[in-house]
């Protein structure tokens, strides 16, 4: 299939890792021989000797090459022999995550540098060579940064925008020379580029491909190889790239329940898709511990929602009578009521019942304090999540809070004396009296 590529001189810049790296692997195993170029010569040395240890009839040469120093790329080109047939203008990077009110100097100098005026620099030279051996094949490697913007991406979109126009303006300028010139636009590819950009914190680039699989260099770099190993007649002028589950630069699907504890971590698509997600699941799973918790709460003090009483309380006697529930009725009813029994037995059976009536107060509020202090609990775990998990506990503790009216029920006996003499005497008078 890359039978057209045997024999073939490729310049690649950025080739000590990533998908520089990959492409010249592929170029090698498809039999063109490989020039590297990048700053880094130790990694250059270390991937021309794999390609030499398994393509001894690949030649390899590598060129210590600053895309940024327009002096040294042309020397670098000048010292090249031979046609060079095919540039893979691949050198590039972002740094940062910064909006455009907060960028530094020299974050911008070091991406416009090395993205748009590095791959003038480069093209600028090679052009001229290819137009004087005749033909060749121009790759740029692009983004889909290019064709959408996003937050925190200003610097880098604006270079990716820059090669999509520099690549149909070169198009458009040797139309007349048998010079082909492709753009490959990736989505999500996993290299050492979010390393670059997160300054060195692996942590952070690899939480950049959280919950989606991305592509890899060998992905993008079988698309260049593909593109150049085209028949003369062909131009592939426009590639792109995306991971599965990808749609644009704004839009992924991911796999997994990102809660956004790192919002630092996520990848450009994820932050601008994902945020209104990530609130519906925050206010999913708040509601749903919410609702947890309010059953527990409910199961513990026997609360319910339509009787709004405290659950299994003692039997009522078939007749109530309106009664404040405090201490001090409590005591009149021992000193008044149980006292005005005509005898022994009413007396014993009134006293029974205030007894009764006692522990049933003390068990509705040794309950309602339990239920209380569910409710304090609760709020402490609650206050945690967002706001809405807070106002839904006030919102069950004043619910809760309504339920604890106690109905007070009338002795068991119709030995109940008059309802006049049951009122509380005036202020001042004595409470001895009988009945």
């Amino acid at each position: 299939m890359f039978e057209r590529l045997q024999g073939k001189t490729v310049l690649i810049t950025g080739a000590s890792s990533g998908i520089g790296e990959a492409c010249a692997y592929q170029f090698a195993a498809a039999g063109a021989n490989v020039i590297l170029g990048a700053r880094r010569i130790d990694r250059l040395s270390t991937v021309s000797a794999t390609i030499r240890a398994k393509h001894p009839s690949v030649t390899v040469e590598t060129i210590e090459l600053d895309v940024r120093n327009s002096k040294a790329v042309d020397q670098a080109v000048s010292s090249i022999s031979g046609d060079i047939d095919v540039l893979v203008n691949n050198a590039g990077l972002a740094m940062g995550t910064d909006t455009v009110d907060n960028l530094s100097d020299a974050a911008i100098d070091a991406v416009i540098d090395t993205n748009v005026k590095g791959l003038l620099y480069v093209s600028r030279a090679v052009v001229r060579r290819m137009k004087q051996q005749g033909g060749g094949h121009v790759i740029m490697m692009g983004s889909i940064a290019g064709i959408v913007g996003y937050q925190t991406g200003s610097v880098y979109c604006a270079t990716k925008a820059a090669v999509k126009a520099i690549t149909e303006s070169l198009r458009a300028e040797t139309i007349g020379v048998p010079i082909r010139v492709t753009e490959i636009k990736p989505g999500m590819v996993e290299t050492e580029f979010s390393v670059v950009r997160y300054g060195g914190d692996k942590e952070k680039a690899s939480s950049v491909y959280h919950g989606i699989e991305p592509m890899t260099a060998d992905d993008v770099a079988e698309s260049v190889v593909f593109a150049a190993s085209r028949h003369p007649r062909c131009v592939v002028a426009d590639v792109v790239l995306l991971a599965t589950g990808q749609a644009s630069a704004t839009l992924a699907h991911r796999k997994y329940f990102n809660m956004g504890f790192h919002p630092g971590h996520f990848s450009y698509a994820h932050r601008c898709h994902g945020r209104l997600r990530n609130k519906l699941i925050f206010a999913g799973v708040t509601l749903w511990l919410a609702s947890t918790v309010i059953a527990g709460v409910r199961r513990s003090t026997g609360w319910t929602h339509n009787s709004h009483r405290l659950a299994s309380p003692p039997p009522p006697p078939p007749v109530q009578i309106n009664m404040p529930p405090n201490d001090e009725r409590l005591q009149w009813l021992e000193q008044e009521y149980v006292a005005a029994a005509p005898d022994a037995a009413t007396r014993e059976q009134r006293q029974a019942w205030v007894s009764a009536e006692r522990a049933r107060v003390a068990w509705a509020w040794n309950r309602s304090t339990m239920a209380r202090n569910h409710c304090n609990e609760a709020k402490g775990l609650m206050t945690w999540y967002l706001g809405v998990g807070e106002r839904t506990l006030d919102w069950a503790t004043r619910k809760i809070s309504r339920s604890q009216h106690f109905h007070w029920q009338s002795p068991p006996t119709s030995t109940l004396p008059p309802t006049s003499s049951l009122q509380p005497p005036p202020a001042g008078e004595s409470t001895n009296s009988t009945v």
